[in-house]
Parts: structure tokens; C-alpha cells; sequence
């Protein structure tokens, strides 16, 4: 079977199978506690490649970086958004209009920009809000959650993705709302 990992000489058996359609992966046991000796081969891979646990093909890590003109430029040492082994990693969106590069003010205007601004990296991978299975979201003063979650319920659909939401003491430019996300690519 394509994309299967024998781990059999493991303790217990981390992942049994690992299934070569990415949108389908089961995690069948998790001990990390590895039988091969220390300083092999075989226990460099386990350590290198955690993505075993996630029931990944280890052959070979690929990652890419995306730009798109459709969000801001990065305003830092860092992407827009990486892929790597079937995840597309969306770093912290804030609201800056990408063609204007004003920052909106208000958390409802705040939230529609990081929102856009995601939503034009995703096209840019070819995916959309549906594909997105975490979020994160920062917010310098959680008491406007219901104005934030307001905008965001108009940009995701059920089954929504899984998220956090983290109060924070500042955000880079000074704005109030910051989303990072992690679409499944098709």
C-alpha cells in the first residue's frame, strides 16, 4: 500500500498504517517510546519526522512557502502561509488591506480584513474556508468575542474548524485581532 510506514520494530507499534490519502488519517496507537537502538538510523527518522504519529508518510518532508498579492506582505522573518505535508500553514493575519496597507479600526472591520486576508491566501492554495480545520485567535480584550465571533460565523460553515481564542497584552501594530490558521489541502 502506498504511503504506509512499518514502524514494526517499535513498542507497541506507533502508527500500524498510514494511509495514502491524506484527508483520511487515524492515529491507531501513540507510545513514543522507541525500540530502535540509540544514535540509528531508524531512531534519527523517528525523531526527525514526528509526523508519524499523525499516521504521515515519512519518505520525504516537502515544505513551501506561498505568497499571494491577495494579503499583506509579511511583516517579519516569516510566510504567509507554508505547506507542508498536507497542512497549509497560515501565519497570523491582521487587518491590514493588502492594496491600501491601512489598518482597519473596529473589531467587526478588524476581524472582516484578518478574515479576507486569510480567505486570499487560501484561494491562493487553491482552497477555501471549508478546508480549514484550526484556528487561532488572539485578541487584545476578549470582551468583544461576540463581535468578533459575529463576523467570523459569516466566513465559516459547519462542520467549523476547531479553535482557540487567547487574550493577549498587545499585537503587532497595534490592532485587536490577530487569526492564524491550518486548511487540510486537497
Amino acid at each position: 500500500m502506498a504511503g504506509v510506514v512499518d514502524p514494526a520494530p517499535l513498542v507497541d507499534g506507533i502508527i500500524k498504517t498510514a494511509p495514502a490519502n491524506n484527508r483520511d488519517r487515524t492515529i491507531k496507537q501513540t507510545n513514543l517510546f522507541s525500540a530502535y537502538p540509540p544514535g540509528s538510523e531508524q531512531e534519527k527518522m523517528q525523531t526527525l519526522y514526528p509526523f508519524w504519529i499523525l499516521g504521515c508518510t515519512v519518505d520525504r518532508m516537502t515544505k513551501e512557502a506561498i505568497f499571494t498579492e491577495n494579503a499583506p506582505r509579511a511583516i517579519g522573518p516569516y510566510s504567509q502561509a507554508v505547506k507542508a505535508n498536507g497542512f497549509l500553514f497560515i501565519s497570523g493575519q491582521v487587518p491590514i488591506d493588502p492594496e491600501t496597507e491601512d489598518i482597519k479600526e473596529g473589531i467587526m472591520l478588524e476581524t472582516r480584513q484578518v478574515l479576507n486576508n486569510i480567505k486570499g491566501i487560501l484561494e491562493n492554495a487553491e482552497l477555501d474556508f471549508s478546508d480549514v480545520v484550526k484556528t487561532t485567535v488572539y485578541m487584545t480584550d476578549l470582551s468583544l468575542f461576540n463581535q468578533m465571533n459575529e463576523v467570523y460565523s459569516e466566513f465559516f460553515k459547519e462542520p467549523y474548524p476547531a479553535r482557540a481564542a487567547i487574550q493577549v497584552a498587545a499585537l503587532p501594530k497595534g490592532v485587536s485581532v490577530e487569526i492564524e490558521a491550518i486548511a487540510l489541502l486537497r
